[in-house]
């Protein structure tokens, strides 16, 4: 037993800090799911979607050039605006299983992570190149669709 728990700390060690970061913010936003509710995450997911698209449509000058954390911030506020209400029109809830709640809330916490990270937390933390690529440039619209794909495939009622 006790070389598996050795094991164990010498394979999360050798993890990078963006893993461990991701994986964090993952455990973090399931957790926060399974508290909140379906219906609720799933609105604020929808809602980065509409977030961002104000970012990219609002014109706005406030003397200042467009900084990372000041962009990121504007989009979660329109986010969080828009599900205030999203949320009157979306109605689902948690399975009874045990097991499908909990594989439920991982996915809504992977999607919704996802989303964070291509909305503009890749530019607030300096992620590995590998990490970031993803985030970024040509590769933007695939990890923006990934989450319409998993919602689509794995959340069904």
């Amino acid at each position: 037993m006790f070389a598996t728990f050795a094991n164990s700390i010498e394979f999360i060690s050798h993890l990078s800090t963006d893993v461990l970061l991701i994986i964090f913010l993952i455990g973090i936003i399931s957790i926060v799911s399974l508290y909140v509710g379906k219906d609720k995450i799933l609105s604020f997911i929808f809602s980065l979607f509409i977030g961002e698209t104000f970012m990219e449509v609002f014109p706005y000058e406030f003397g200042q050039s467009q900084s990372a954390p000041f962009s990121f911030g504007l989009v979660i506020i329109f986010a969080l605006i828009s599900t205030y209400i999203l949320r009157r029109f979306i109605r689902a809830e948690f399975s009874y299983k045990k097991t499908r709640k909990y594989l439920q809330a991982l996915l809504l916490g992977i999607v919704t992570t996802i989303l964070l990270l291509g909305v503009g937390l890749v530019d607030l933390y300096s992620f590995s190149p590998t990490i970031a690529q993803w985030f970024t440039g040509k590769l933007l619209f695939w990890s923006l669709l990934t989450p319409f794909v998993l919602l689509f495939l794995f959340l069904k009622k």
